[in-house]
């Protein structure tokens, strides 16, 4: 009997949670996408892909390598390319626009439009930056970097909207894959499918 149960609960969980992506409306997806942005921005933690670089000489580049630029815990993750002027670095080049460092100062707001306009300062050893970044409710991204010793370049990308699915066990701790808990038996779910929420079931009775 109780075999049953399980297999009855873990088919109902399977069959409602699972909701083909190609399902769902463009009006549903937009409006994921649009929260899932606003979320990120407003938590402080997103990271920006980006694929293209437009230096103040030479025309926009498409980037074939992985650069970005990432914001969490009240520090700036810049793993940027850098084309353009130097007027005082250190000997060999320095660390461009690859570092990390703490902010500085960061101020964020959105427009009418629902843009979100930010505007971070950071500085290390070599040098103190400004970036001017705007979010679009879909994820595109400009970035403005301008040092105080290098000509101000520009970016463009996406942000990095892939979700880490956690679920959370009887103490709290955080699982790297869906579960559900039924008695003592703990089923562990694909971790491809997509859900929209997580459940935690405990059934002792």
């Amino acid at each position: 009997m109780k075999a049953n149960k399980l297999f009855l609960l873990a088919s109902f969980f399977l069959s409602s949670s699972l909701t083909p992506i190609a399902a769902q409306s463009k009006k549903e997806k937009k409006q994921q996408t649009e929260q899932a942005v606003r979320e990120a921005v407003d938590a402080k933690t997103y990271k920006i892909n980006v694929d293209r670089v437009m230096p103040m000489k030479g025309g926009s580049k498409h980037l074939t390598s992985d650069y970005s630029l990432e914001i969490r815990n009240d520090s700036v993750y810049s793993y940027l390319p850098y084309f353009g002027v130097a007027y005082n670095v250190p000997y060999g080049g320095g660390k461009g626009l690859n570092f990390s460092a703490p902010l500085s100062e960061y101020t964020s707001a959105y427009n009418k439009k629902g843009n979100a306009k930010i505007t971070l300062k950071v500085r290390n050893e070599e040098d103190n930056y400004l970036y001017n970044i705007i979010i679009y409710p879909n994820g595109s991204s400009n970035i403005q970097v301008t040092p105080t010793n290098r000509q101000s370049i520009s970016f463009s990308g996406e942000m990095d909207l892939k979700k880490k699915e956690w679920a959370i066990n009887k103490r709290g701790a955080k699982l790297k894959q869906p579960i559900v808990l039924y008695d003592q038996v703990i089923l562990v779910l694909p971790p491809w499918l997509n859900y929209s929420y997580y459940l935690l079931i405990s059934l002792t009775g």
